[in-house]
Order: C-alpha cells, then structure tokens, then sequence
C-alpha cells in the first residue's frame, strides 16, 4: 500500500510538472508574438519619424513659394548630409535617375498608345542619336 501512495504521489508530481512546462511552453510564444508585433510597431514609428524630420529640413533648404536652382543643381550632382542638432537625425540624401536611358520598346507605337508622349521621346533620343 505504501508503494502505491508514493506512486501515486510520484504520478501527480510528474503531471503538475508537465502542465507548468506547457504554461511556460504558451506564455513564451504568446512573449514571441508580442516582440514581433512591437518590432513592426517600432518600425512604423521610426520610418513616420523618418518622413517628418526629413520634409521638415527640406521646407526649411527650400522653403514653398521659393525655386532656388542653384540648390537644386546641388541636390541633383553631389549627395547632401542633412541633420538636425535638436533630435540628432542624421539622413543621406542622393538623387539618381527612374533610368538611365529610353527603353527601346517605347519606338513601338501599338505599346505607347495610352502614352504617345513616351514615342515621342524615344523618337527625338534615336533621331539626336543618329
């Protein structure tokens, strides 16, 4: 009889045992799901703060209402360190080119019937290229 009690009592040690592991096993996926969703929180919140400091540096370069073409010469040829010394927002900026040439099937008019300026284009670049 006592056999049986430590058996018993061995068997109910063994299932609390298992059942704080599978308490332990779903509160740390439910902690895997909540370090995920406040990783995509925290990058929507840097990538709005992103947008916010850079527009506010580039309407204070060039202020609405006001064309400076020698800023934008600038901007165009030589890439620009922007900061702010108040937040520490340190951004590169560059300008490249969508492209770096016409796309050759521009020259086929049944491709550029909704956009017949893209043929035009593409015919005065081969005309001045020829």
């Amino acid at each position: 009889m006592d056999k049986t009690k430590k058996g018993i009592a061995l068997f109910i040690t063994l299932l609390i045992i298992a059942s704080i592991l599978s308490i332990v096993a779903v509160s740390f996926s439910y902690l895997e799901k909540a370090q995920d969703d406040a990783g995509k929180t925290s990058a929507l919140i840097q990538g709005n703060l992103l947008y916010k400091n850079t527009t506010n540096i580039l309407k204070r370069i060039f202020p609405k209402g006001k064309t400076d073409s020698k800023k934008l010469d600038i901007l165009y040829t030589i890439p620009m360190m922007l900061s702010e010394e108040k937040s520490g927002f340190m951004v590169n900026l560059q300008c490249r080119p969508l492209m770096v040439a016409v796309p050759i099937k521009w020259l086929d008019e049944t491709f550029t019937k909704k956009v017949p300026a893209r043929y035009d284009l593409a015919r005065k670049v081969l005309e001045y290229i020829l």
